[in-house]
């Protein structure tokens, strides 16, 4: 399914004997993976005579890429990057990372979230290859009393990373949200773990709807910024 996604993300059709050469797989299999690719809630375009393609293409994420595109600071203090295609969660995931050993410096990138998360346990739709969604982990001594105003920190920190790369400038609204002409477009999650008043790891999940899944699938790309570089 990864390979066929990378295929398909230039936007232009590939017919079904040009991806089952390129999978090694039959045309019949090539028909069933393009039916789970469908129910990823991609836009796909099915012609005769041309085969398939993903109206508008996708802007996946790759750790080379990723990786290649951070500062050397950056590049210091970043333990491990992780880049998954699909998982429950972000914040999930990096936590129990953390439960199991010191991780901080370890940060989690998704394509998808099956059940992503906002404050107080609300839902944080996440389709696939759209948007921004993402944790890091990172340890505080202390315990909980060194973590004021971290919520803001990292709102700043986005907001400044944004307009680095050339976005419009987005407004914060405490705790954690993020707006853009008024509507909100990301938002931040932080959970703890660990000693209450000693070491202790927290977990920042951000997410940032970069591209609004109905300008995908009018075929209009990414609205927003160039995902790969946020």
């Amino acid at each position: 399914m990864d390979r066929l996604l990378q295929i398909l993300s230039d936007g232009e059709y590939h017919s079904g004997e040009e991806l089952g050469q390129l999978l090694g797989i039959s045309r019949t299999a090539i028909w069933k993976q393009m039916q789970k690719v469908e129910s990823l809630g991609l836009p796909v375009d099915s012609q005769k005579g041309c085969g398939y393609r993903i109206s508008g293409g996708l802007d996946l994420l790759f750790h080379d890429d990723v990786h290649g595109q951070l500062s050397q600071k950056a590049k210091g203090l970043l333990k491990k990057l992780e880049i998954e295609s699909t998982v429950a969660s972000t914040n999930e995931l990096a936590k129990q990372r953390a439960e199991t050993e010191n991780a901080s410096g370890l940060v989690v990138l998704a394509e998808q979230q099956t059940q992503g998360r906002g404050r107080r346990g609300r839902q944080w739709v996440s389709p696939y290859g759209c948007n921004l969604y993402l944790s890091l982990v990172w340890g505080f001594d202390g315990g909980v009393s060194a973590l004021e105003g971290l919520s803001l920190a990292v709102g700043i920190a986005v907001q400044k990373a944004v307009a680095r790369i050339g976005g419009q400038s987005l407004e914060l609204k405490w705790p954690n949200d993020l707006l853009w002409q008024q509507r909100k477009i990301g938002g931040i999650l932080l959970e703890v773990i660990g000693d209450p008043a000693g070491f202790c790891q927290v977990i920042i999940g951000i997410g940032l709807n970069v591209d609004m899944p109905e300008n995908h699938a009018a075929g209009k790309g990414n609205g927003y910024f160039h995902r790969a570089f946020a």
